[in-house]
C-alpha cells in the first residue's frame, strides 16, 4: 500500500513547494527507480529474520524522514532509504515462506502475498487522497510507523527461522561486493536512461545514450565478475542452466513487469 499512497503524496508535496524548498525541483524526480540491493543474499549469510526486521527498520527510518523532509533534496534521499527497505521487505517475505513451507503449500501463502498486494494497491491511493486533503501529506508516511513498528515486535515474537549465527567479520568477507556494487550501478544507470529518455532529455541526448550503453557495460561487466571472480555471487548464473529455473524466471521477470507498470 505503501507505493500507491506515496504517489498521492509526492503530488501534494510538489503542489505545496512553500513546505519543501526550493520550489522548481524537477517533476521527474519522484520517479526516480529505486535501488534494491542484495538482501537475499545477506540473509543467506546472517540469516533470514535478521535481514528482514533490519530491512523493516531501514524502511521505518526512511519513511520517519519522508515525513520529516523540510526540502525536495531531503524527500528524495529519504525515498531512497526506505526503497532499500521496501525491496527487502519485498524479497524476504517470499524466501521466508519458501524457507518455511514446502512446494505443495506454498502456492497458498503466495497467493496470500499476492491478495494482500492487490488490496492494498487498491486502497493506497483512496487513503493517500483522504490523508493528504483532510490532514498533510506527510502523514502518507508516517502511517507506515505504527504499521512497521507492530511488525517487527510480532516478527521477532512469532518467526521461527534457523539463524546461522555468522561472525560480522566472516559475513563481510563473504558478500560479494563487487557483483553487488556493479548490479546496482548497472541498473540505476540504465533504468535512469529509460525515465529521462524522451522525459527531461530527448533519447538521442549524449547523457541518455550513455546512461543506457554504460548500464549495458557494466551488465556485462557484471556476467564476468559472476562467473569467474565470486566466490559467493549475489547473482548465481548456475540458476540459468536448468530450463526450468530459466522459464520460471522469465515468467516472474514478465509478471513483475505487468504488475508493476501500472504505477508507473
Amino acid at each position: 500500500m505503501a507505493s500507491t499512497t506515496i504517489e498521492t503524496a509526492s503530488a501534494q508535496a510538489e503542489a505545496q513547494p512553500s513546505e519543501l524548498n526550493p520550489p522548481d525541483q524537477e517533476k521527474g524526480g519522484r520517479n526516480s527507480p529505486g535501488i534494491y540491493t542484495g538482501q537475499c543474499c545477506l540473509s543467506d549469510i546472517w540469516g533470514r529474520k535478521v535481514i528482514l526486521l533490519t530491512t523493516i527498520g531501514i524502511f521505518w527510518i526512511g519513511s520517519l524522514l519522508c515525513g520529516t523532509s523540510v526540502n525536495m533534496g531531503m524527500l528524495l534521499g529519504a525515498r531512497a532509504i526506505q526503497g532499500i527497505g521496501a525491496g527487502g521487505v519485498v524479497t524476504l517475505v517470499n524466501v521466508c515462506i519458501g524457507d518455511l513451507f514446502s512446494v505443495r503449500e506454498r502456492g497458498f501463502y503466495y497467493g496470500l502475498v499476492g491478495a494482500v498486494w492487490g488490496i492494498a494497491s487498491a486502497i493506497g491511493p483512496v487513503v493517500g487522497g483522504v490523508l493528504s486533503s483532510q490532514a498533510s501529506w506527510r502523514w502518507c508516511f508516517y502511517i507506515n510507523l505504527p504499521i512497521s513498528g507492530i511488525g517487527i515486535v510480532l516478527l521477532y515474537v512469532v518467526l521461527k527461522l534457523h539463524n546461522p549465527r555468522t561472525p560480522l567479520k566472516e559475513g563481510l568477507k563473504a558478500v560479494d561486493w563487487c557483483g553487488s556494487l556493479t548490479v546496482i550501478g548497472s541498473t540505476v544507470m540504465f533504468l535512469l536512461g529509460l525515465e529521462l529518455g524522451g522525459v527531461t532529455h530527448p533519447w538521442a541526448s549524449p547523457l541518455v545514450i550513455c546512461l543506457l550503453a554504460f548500464g549495458l557495460v557494466l551488465a556485462s561487466i557484471l556476467v564476468f565478475i559472476e562467473s569467474h571472480y565470486a566466490k559467493y555471487p549475489i547473482i548465481p548464473l548456475n540458476l540459468f542452466a536448468d530450463s526450468s529455473n530459466f522459464g520460471a524466471l522469465t515468467t516472474a521477470f514478465f509478471h513483475t513487469m505487468a504488475s508493476t507498470s501500472g504505477s508507473y
